[in-house]
Parts: structure tokens; sequence; C-alpha cells
């Protein structure tokens, strides 16, 4: 899958592709629900601290890609979607700039939770590349330094 685990993401793993078949009815009726263009891409189980959720990567009629992870009862864990640097908020990229001029956004990717919306952007600057969790409103979350 091209996102396994997001920086938001604080407990252990373990994911395996699964055939469409074996994911419960349920999420595949919420991911219809949201998505009804969509064309699955892969489908994946993931094991996180004992709870166990259902990955669907998909990909719209508009070339969106996104992979949404559900709960076993198909509610919406976390959504991710990348998206072009043109559209991270501009408090975001403020921050970034604040914190270094010579940073260099290199891609982002949007997290949707039901507690909200994250940004997680990788950033090049001249010591390595960092990977940086922000609130819409330009507030580290977190990042890999």
């Amino acid at each position: 899958m091209f996102f396994l685990l997001s920086i938001a993401s604080q407990s252990i793993s373990q994911e395996r592709r699964i055939p469409q078949e074996q994911v419960p009815d349920i999420v595949m009726q919420a991911f219809r629900a949201s998505y009804p263009l969509a064309k699955i891409r892969g489908t994946n189980i993931d094991i996180r601290d004992g709870k166990t959720f259902y990955e669907i990567s998909s990909r719209d009629t508009d070339n969106t890609k996104r992979a949404i992870l559900y709960t076993d009862k198909g509610q919406l864990e976390e959504m991710e979607q990348p998206i072009g640097i043109d559209k991270i908020p501009g408090a975001i990229k403020s921050a970034i700039a604040a914190k270094d001029t010579n940073d260099q956004i290199i891609n982002a990717m949007m997290l949707v939770k039901p507690s909200g919306i994250l940004y997680e952007v990788n950033i090049r600057n001249q010591k390595a590349y960092i990977q940086a969790l922000y609130s819409p409103e330009g507030t580290l979350v977190k990042d890999d330094e």
C-alpha cells in the first residue's frame, strides 16, 4: 500500500494484504457510501494494539488517491490523501518558513480523523529529511527531528 503508517499513529501495527472478499460488508458499505465512484486498488487488515482495522486503498475518477482505515464496525478511523504543495494551508507554510527559511517542502498528505484534520508534511533541510505533523492552523503536532 502507498500509505502504511503515518507519524500520527502511535501504536505498533501488524498489517497484511487481504482479498477484498475478506473485508466485512459493513466496511465495504461505509466505503461505497463515501466514495461511490472510486476504484479499489488494494485492501489490508491492520491489527493495532489488539484492535482490528481494515484499510482500503482507492483511486477516484479524477485520479485522487486515498487510503481509508475503518474499524471492524465500519467507522472511519483515518483517511490519508496526498495533496499538492499548493493545497497546504498557508499557516503551515508560514510555520515551516519561520522555523528555517532553508526548509523545502517535498510533499504532503492530508489526514482526516474523527477528531479533525492534520497535515503530514515531508521537508528537506540542510541536515536531513523531516516528516512533520501540523494542525491546519500551523501548530506543530509532531516531527521526527
